[in-house]
């Protein structure tokens, strides 16, 4: 049987490999009053962060956030966001952007799925991590440029999270997200709650050598595209679906295309 990465640990195993960050990237420590337990936000600044300080910038918030920028912390390898980040700011192809990376915790089962403990998480970014940013960091206070993402469990989240706030964020990552959970009940949420779909904008993404079931997450994600093609949105105007042949569910397939998440959600002005 194969091994999804939502049933692995969620902390790293202890490792000697040397740290493998790139760029300026700053640990703040945070405690959750509503969940009760703490943890580190990773946040990865642009190179021209400290060159004009009248500058705010779009903001992205991910989740599983010691498996983006550092190989050293990362369970099973890293995303390299940093390193792709720098790159695609240097050739002037994105949006210079602040990347905040929320760590997880042994309780990643329950906070990244619906539930008592999944609702307190979708409160604890806007109300805990994201103040704490804005006050932090100079940010852009605009929903357009402020987005939610991550990938499997993370990606599920993601998508309830634009649901439930979407005055918070209107761009949505979901890489490899996890629709059949739950006997596909997320589709049947959105389809309950459409209303604020047009006005988010949506990255989706799946490999075709993913799961432990032949052929059931590809076709869970063909069924959310579906979704947000019934309630008209626009493919590429207000959704990107993808899908990459023979990928796998992993950090090292969504580090290869993490550059073109950027490039749709992000691009340069």
């Amino acid at each position: 049987m194969v091994r999804w990465a939502d049933q692995e640990p969620a902390t790293a195993p202890a490792t000697t490999q040397k740290s493998t960050r790139t760029g300026d990237i700053r640990l703040h420590p945070i405690h959750s009053k509503l969940l009760g337990n703490d943890r580190k936000l990773w946040v990865y600044l642009p190179p021209d962060y400290d060159l004009d300080r009248r500058k705010n910038y779009p903001v992205f918030y991910m989740h599983d956030g010691q498996n983006l920028f550092d190989a050293s912390t990362g369970f099973a390898g890293e995303w390299n966001a940093d390193e792709t980040a720098e790159r695609l700011i240097t050739e002037k192809k994105i949006q210079p952007l602040i990347i905040v990376g929320i760590e997880n915790t042994k309780d990643r089962m329950t906070e990244y799925t619906p539930g008592p403990r999944g609702t307190l998480y979708l409160r604890f970014i806007p109300e805990e991590v994201k103040p704490f940013i804005d006050r932090s960091y100079r940010t852009s206070s605009d929903r357009a440029q402020t987005a939610v993402g991550g990938s499997s469990l993370g990606g599920l989240i993601s998508l309830y999270a634009a649901q439930k706030y979407p005055q918070t964020f209107g761009l949505c990552c979901a890489m490899s997200p996890s629709v059949w959970w739950n006997n596909q009940a997320l589709l049947t949420d959105l389809a309950a709650d459409p209303a604020w779909l047009k006005q988010t904008r949506f990255w989706i993404d799946t490999g075709t050598a993913e799961g432990n079931e032949s052929g059931k997450q590809l076709a869970s994600v063909r069924a959310l595209a579906r979704l947000l093609q019934d309630h008209d949105l626009k493919a590429e105007r207000d959704f990107r679906l993808q899908i990459f042949e023979v990928a796998k569910h992993n950090e090292a397939a969504w580090s290869k295309r993490f550059d073109q998440v950027l490039l749709y959600l992000f691009p340069a002005r």
